[in-house]
């Protein structure tokens, strides 16, 4: 992978993680009106960081980076299966 495409890269995943966070958080208060943003968005901020950092240094350092893809793509999954299983519910 070249610099440029590494560097793309980085940004397509930081873009990915803000808007896993966005559909976390809109989804979260949407279930929990209680609760204030600030507090939903440092929680889902805190939960993805290490996941997200952990593939960012592995792309920096010129690691393999396979297993930790697979991680993120788990992580970024968990919302889809939730709303299918809430459909479920639904029905």
């Amino acid at each position: 992978m070249t610099s440029e495409e590494q560097q793309l890269f980085i940004q397509l995943l930081i873009n990915h993680r803000h808007l896993w966070m966005a559909f976390e958080e809109f989804r979260h208060l949407q279930e929990h009106p209680e609760m204030d943003w600030e507090t939903v968005h440092q929680r889902f901020a805190e939960e993805s960081e290490e996941i997200y950092q952990s593939l960012t240094d592995a792309l920096l350092e010129g690691k393999p980076i396979q297993d930790t893809l697979r991680t993120i793509l788990l992580f970024a999954a968990q919302p889809e299966l939730s709303v299918r299983d809430w459909k479920k519910r639904q029905h």
